[in-house]
């Protein structure tokens, strides 16, 4: 988002992550920022109007529905709209200027927090990839891997 790419979340090998790191490509720093509510892995992140979304994933015990909205001039979290179901390990994305996660076995049709209609998806995708188009959104979401120690993103 703008000359930042943000790290929101994860796991480190022992439990998840709340906090978030940004990286400046001006100025080549890293730096937090205001955290997380929830910690969590798998989630996804995809920005609209300027604020980065952080999309359902996984606390360590359960799978979360939960979105939170990240707004950088103030620095601060606040909750967005939740998922119909819970999701991790999925993709997200704006398209038509709605935000819209994708990709999650558990539920074969994206939901999309604006309250767009609704398309089947071709096939299940854990764990898949999305772009914002024609957007440059620089985002790394977050992927864990319990059977393995370190950090995953």
């Amino acid at each position: 988002m703008n000359q930042y790419i943000y790290v929101v979340g994860g796991y480190d090998g022992s439990q998840q992550l709340a906090s978030v790191e940004r990286y400046d490509t001006e100025r080549d720093v890293w730096e937090l920022v205001a955290p997380v509510h929830i910690a969590r892995s798998a989630l996804s992140l995809t920005v609209l109007d300027n604020k980065l979304y952080a999309l359902g994933g996984y606390d360590g015990t359960s799978f979360l529905d939960i979105v939170e909205v990240y707004e950088p001039t103030t620095n601060t979290w606040s909750s967005g709209t939740a998922l119909t179901s819970v999701r991790s390990g999925h993709a997200s994305a704006v398209c038509y200027q709605h935000v819209a996660p994708a990709g999650e076995p558990s539920e074969a049709l994206p939901t999309v927090i604006k309250k767009r209609a609704r398309r089947p998806e071709p096939a299940p995708a854990p764990h898949a990839p999305a772009h914002d188009i024609p957007s440059a959104n620089n985002i790394i979401g977050t992927l864990s891997n319990p059977r393995s120690p370190g950090d995953y993103l």
